[in-house]
């Protein structure tokens, strides 16, 4: 199996088996699209994939940050650290179920 993952006109593949991309990319090709492949997803939309020693992947924007705090003139602002829910959420039991059909 692969996985893409698509935003605007670009994709990034995940499979565990490299040939399985390799096939996709060319049936993207006899399609008629225009590809450019990387070795890598690093910048892939200015996110910075780190793998993790647990096996987890973080996912950062550093750069797009850092762009926003200079775009608002905040790069001296008094910066305060916020603590932030590091669990799931939890699930709305009295709530609606999934409503898209691929669920």
């Amino acid at each position: 199996h692969v996985i893409c993952v698509v935003y605007v006109d670009d994709c990034l593949m995940f499979a565990c088996d490299l040939d399985k991309i390799d096939e996709k990319i060319q049936q993207m090709l006899d399609l008629g699209f225009t590809l450019q492949a990387k070795e890598d997803a690093a910048g892939f939309l200015g996110i910075d994939l780190e793998h993790n020693d647990d096996g987890t992947i973080e996912l950062k924007q550093t750069a797009l940050i850092e762009c926003i705090i200079e775009t608002i003139r905040f790069q001296n602002a008094n910066g305060k650290p916020t603590p932030a829910e590091v669990a799931k959420l939890p699930s709305d039991v009295d709530g609606p179920g999934p409503q898209e059909a691929w669920l």
